[in-house]
């Protein structure tokens, strides 16, 4: 299933129903993902089983690496991630983006794969240069259990004629972080960039 081009290191804080399902897609599209999250018995079947993914499409099982929140000491021998993914609950937002932020690039960012409006907050822990926001409209995912992601439906949303996923700046402006961040998730669903994330949230 890899087919990403310029692939990148990716960190996900929070490897709940969001968070490994696209993580997931991250890892099986070719990019080295990697999870912490608490649930270690979700962390364990990671690293022992794969994350078995399915969905609206064929399922697969992908092979990210996962970490427990406690193992931060192993996490920073790793290298420097190129962004992290935050898909915590929005109120856990400061603690998720603080911890993440000691393990990414200099030049890396911070997406906020959230409900709510969590820009904000993302942005005093990291500094809103920093922050990507990225919206999912009307995608539904669970965990069947540990290591097991599942998205609700029979088809696709773009078959419908629905884009799933936008990414914008906090400041408006169109970055071609947030077009690579679209073009990573086009093998999930469709996905476009806009100049208006706070009207996006609303919306």
């Amino acid at each position: 299933m890899a087919d990403s081009h310029n692939p990148k290191r990716i960190l996900v804080v929070g490897a709940g129903a969001v968070g490994s399902y696209l993580g997931g897609w991250l890892s099986a599209t070719g990019n080295d993902v990697v999870f912490a999250d608490p649930w270690s018995a979700h962390v364990e079947s990671i690293n022992q089983d794969g994350l078995h993914v399915s969905g609206p499409h064929e399922s697969f099982v992908a092979h990210p690496r996962a970490f427990h929140m406690h193992e931060s000491q192993r996490l920073a021998l790793q290298p420097a991630f190129d962004f992290a993914m935050v898909a915590v609950k929005a109120y856990d937002t400061a603690w998720a983006s603080k911890f993440a932020e000691r393990f990414v690039k200099p030049d890396g960012f911070f997406v906020s794969a959230q409900n709510c409006r969590p820009d904000a907050t993302m942005a005093e822990m990291v500094g809103s240069s920093r922050c990507v926001g990225l919206i999912m409209s009307s995608i539904a995912v669970r965990l069947d259990g540990p290591g097991r992601s599942k998205r609700a439906g029979t088809k696709r949303r773009r078959e419908l004629g629905h884009t799933v996923f936008r990414a914008g700046e906090h400041n408006g402006a169109l970055s071609q972080r947030i077009n690579e961040l679209v073009a990573l998730r086009k093998p999930i669903d469709a996905g476009k960039t806009t100049d208006n994330l706070c009207g996006e949230r609303w919306a």
